[in-house]
């Protein structure tokens, strides 16, 4: 069967995620929310027509944001993975850290097929705007999972 009508497959290095040019080490999700309108579509009916004679759209997205859950390493932060935030501590000190940066930070999805013909997107505008900075204790787990939540403006391919 030739490679492009096989499962994609998300093991084995086939999907890699980058933040800030940088391989996130213990990924285990990335959710993409994908970009949305910023308003709904409108159906333009007049008075006395049967059916609608336009419908208007904004022609404008909205924000995407990216799920990321990191696996927790022993003596670290999940976000000190990140590229840029080594010895920050809480939300207040990555805001300030990404504040710092001169740009924006980019994420890349990269999707290499075992036919050679890598592709994927890559996230502009980039932020964090939120950390999961609690914890459960739940001795039915062997790891400890947590979530950072990303915003992008917008996408371009790879």
């Amino acid at each position: 069967m030739p490679p492009r009508q096989r499962a994609r497959n998300f093991g084995s290095s086939f999907t890699t995620f980058r933040y800030g040019g940088q391989n996130i080490a213990y990924l285990q999700r990335v959710a993409d929310s994908g970009q949305s309108p910023v308003a709904p579509a409108t159906p333009v009916q007049p008075i006395g027509s049967t059916y609608p004679v336009e419908i208007v759209t904004s022609r404008a997205v909205g924000a995407g944001t990216l799920g990321l859950t990191i696996t927790e390493l022993w003596h670290e932060e999940i976000w000190e993975q990140l590229a840029g935030l080594a010895g920050t501590t809480d939300i207040v000190q990555i805001f300030a850290a990404l504040a710092r940066q001169q740009d924006y930070v980019t994420c890349t999805k990269i999707i290499n097929p075992p036919d050679g013909k890598r592709y994927g997107k890559t996230y502009h505008g980039c932020l964090i705007t939120d950390i999961q900075d609690g914890e459960t204790f739940d001795i039915t787990t062997t790891t400890m999972p947590k979530s950072i939540t990303v915003m992008y403006t917008h996408t371009t391919p790879l």
